[in-house]
């Protein structure tokens, strides 16, 4: 659960901000209908759940515009670009201190251009 929260702090990532949102949000209501029927005050579980669906769609939908909002990442003068070749790093990787950012290239064949 700890691991999964952090996925909630990157809507611009709509898979994994989705599908965790989704897992609490369920559980979540399922807890507050579970334990107010165990209060002797059932909740009326088809309007529960037709909001949260709705909520649901809201969260979709902003974390559709969050993707959409995010530019690509481009190397800025500056950065130090590090080159990931075959899923391995280089041992060591050093800079000055005018180094302004650190800025990753992945030449595996994921079908992605980078």
């Amino acid at each position: 659960m700890i691991y999964a929260i952090g996925d909630l702090t990157h809507p611009e990532s709509p898979a994994a901000f989705l599908a965790t949102a989704l897992v609490i949000g369920c559980g979540l209501v399922t807890i507050v209908l579970a334990v107010l029927a165990a209060r002797g005050r059932p909740a009326p579980a088809r309007r529960v759940w037709t909001v949260t669906g709705g909520a649901f769609v809201l969260l979709a939908v902003g974390s559709g515009l969050a993707t959409a909002a995010v530019d690509d990442d481009q190397r800025l003068p500056g950065d130090v670009e590090i080159v990931a070749q075959d899923v391995e790093f280089p041992a060591e990787v050093t800079f000055g201190s005018d180094a302004t950012g650190l800025f990753v290239r992945n030449e595996d064949a994921s079908g992605i251009p980078s």
